[in-house]
């Protein structure tokens, strides 16, 4: 396979990822077909769009895909391995049934998420965490209640925000247990929450009851290209000093996500 020199390392170290840990694939392109899990890996360069690549295909069946930015991989590359570790059971594994929920505070959740979370660590009111004996294992977060007009009319609807396990441990049954112990709390009517478009199409949320309530639709970045730090456009938007600036492409490029799978569980008969 040739690569072109833009993304030539950024490929190769995926490549080199996988073959170290023993996970199997084939290359098509800048695509990456892990044979043993029906699922692809697309790797994509800073200034490309995921259309201009397209879905890997085995044979003539399309398969799943985990979508990896390059500025995520140089910003939060050991972040993104210890989850591919975990997804295709690389990393060790550990039952719930063997932990303990406990509230946490802001720091420690805080803390926890910004190391293992994509997207860090956002505002929430209900903060739980996994343990295992004395070891914070898992994280879950929720947000205050809002009122939410459904079908059968205003429901107090309570956001599942964040959840992440420690590195690359896999955690049977905890976004389960977290989710159980905040509901025995609360006692929601309504948790809504989001799965990465570009990682999953939310089988964990199916499995604990949630339906797919919709498609966010992806959200625009200004990326730093020395940096590779991303800044949300609609917050720059807001910001006076580069509301009516154009991007310079010298120093910046947009990049587009593929937004978010909604999900929604309703707990009205409680």
């Amino acid at each position: 396979m040739e690569v072109g020199c833009e993304c030539r390392q950024f490929v190769l170290e995926i490549r080199d990822f996988l073959s170290i840990n023993s996970i199997g694939f084939k290359m098509d392109g800048y695509s990456f077909f892990l044979t043993g899990f029906s699922l692809s890996i697309l790797p994509l360069p800073l200034g490309r769009k995921i259309e201009e690549l397209g879905d890997v295909e085995n044979g003539t069946v399309n398969v799943g895909r985990i979508v990896i930015h390059e500025d995520l991989w140089i910003r939060k590359g050991e972040l993104i391995r210890n989850r591919l570790l975990a997804r295709f059971g690389k990393g060790e594994v550990l039952f719930a049934r063997k932990c303990s929920v406990r509230e946490i505070d802001t720091i420690a959740a805080r803390d926890f998420l910004e190391e293992n979370h994509l997207l860090g660590y956002s505002r929430a009111k209900y903060k739980y965490g996994l343990f295992n004996r004395d070891t914070l294992v898992a994280v879950a977060t929720f947000s205050a209640s809002r009122p939410m007009m459904r079908e059968q009319g205003l429901v107090d609807s309570y956001e599942w925000v964040r959840y992440a396990s420690s590195g690359p441990l896999r955690i049977t049954g905890g976004m389960g247990k977290l989710l159980n112990y905040f509901v025995k709390r609360e006692q929601p009517q309504e948790v809504m929450s989001y799965a990465d478009a570009e990682w999953s199409e939310g089988g964990a949320y199916l499995s604990l009851g949630f339906g797919i309530a919709g498609k966010t639709p992806p959200v625009e970045f200004h990326v730093d290209k020395i940096s590779y730090e991303r800044f949300p456009m609609k917050k720059l938007l807001k910001d006076k000093k580069y509301r009516n600036q154009e991007l310079d492409e010298e120093f910046a490029v947009l990049l587009f996500n593929a937004g978010n799978f909604k999900f929604i569980r309703s707990f009205s008969l409680l």
